[in-house]
């Protein structure tokens, strides 16, 4: 394996969990606890999907055989999906839904970043130099 393939796999796991993730915590939309707690949960998932189609599109650049963040997302045989086993499982109660977030939060950068495991660093989206946003420029090393 070369190092673009890696990556290509990492940002696959990413995409994926946060995809599913992001689905359960949809479901319990009208079943919270109270108000609040649903609406913090609305607002994960929906974040979470947002960070699905970010990893999602950076992998179909890198891929470049035509396929897009959403062909990945949803056109795929069940078993080319990387996601963490840990999001598949049932929700269970409000509680185990809460402590399911954890691992998939550890795992993953913060939503801005694309990670560069083989450098060590996360490039950010520049979207002042083009229309498309597709210009890269590597993040500072803290």
């Amino acid at each position: 394996m070369n190092s673009k393939t890696d990556l290509i796999e990492y940002l696959l796991r990413l995409g994926d969990s946060a995809l599913i993730q992001g689905q359960r915590l949809c479901q319990w939309c009208g079943k919270a606890p109270a108000l609040e707690e649903e609406l913090a949960l609305m607002n994960v998932g929906l974040d979470l999907v947002g960070q699905a189609r970010n990893w999602l599109e950076y992998a179909a650049e890198l891929l470049d055989d035509g396929r897009d963040a959403d062909h990945l997302a949803f056109r795929r045989d069940e078993r080319d999906y990387r996601n963490l086993l840990l999001v598949e499982q049932p929700n269970g109660d409000y509680a185990v839904t809460i402590l399911k977030q954890c691992p998939l939060r550890r795992l993953a950068p913060a939503s801005a970043q694309r990670p560069d495991p083989v450098h060590g660093r996360a490039h950010y989206r520049d979207r002042s130099q083009s229309g498309q946003g597709s210009h890269l420029s590597p993040a500072p090393l803290r």
